[in-house]
């Protein structure tokens, strides 16, 4: 079984678990409790530390004040799985501009408020071991 997570198109978690993994054909339980995880991570985490818990803080600028007031990105991030995937994004317009590595103008810096840091990954992968263990012991 391949795990693997990417973030505008770049893989940030690649991993391979083998034996009973390859047997368990429904990982519901498991991709709907990372979404929520991460749902919970970028929603929480990232916006009190504006993007510190990746080192990354995020820059000021003109309309700044904004980003953190009205909520409207904050609150936006939703999730959806099914038994082989998780899917996470941010139903406010104007996240994919912040979110972007793509170059860009002074007016929009990047704040990036997805990423899957080490410790992000290591808690996904330990989701998937909780649901191989229980699986064994059945």
């Amino acid at each position: 079984m391949q795990i693997q997570f990417q973030i505008e198109g770049i893989t940030e978690l690649n991993r391979k678990l083998s034996g009973i993994a390859d047997r368990i054909k429904d990982w519901g339980p498991t991709t709907k409790k990372i979404g929520s995880y991460l749902k919970g991570f970028f929603t929480n985490d990232v916006f009190e530390s504006e993007g510190s818990v990746f080192g990354e803080k995020w820059v000021g600028g003109k309309y700044y004040h904004k980003l953190q007031v009205s909520g409207t990105m904050r609150h936006g991030f939703w999730s959806k799985s099914d038994k082989n995937q998780v899917e996470i994004g941010n139903s406010a317009p104007y996240f994919i501009y912040h979110q972007s590595n793509q170059p860009r103008n002074s007016k929009l810096p990047r704040r990036i408020m997805m990423k899957l840091d080490e410790k992000r990954k290591q808690n996904i992968v330990r989701y998937f071991v909780e649901q191989i263990n229980i699986e064994k012991k059945k």
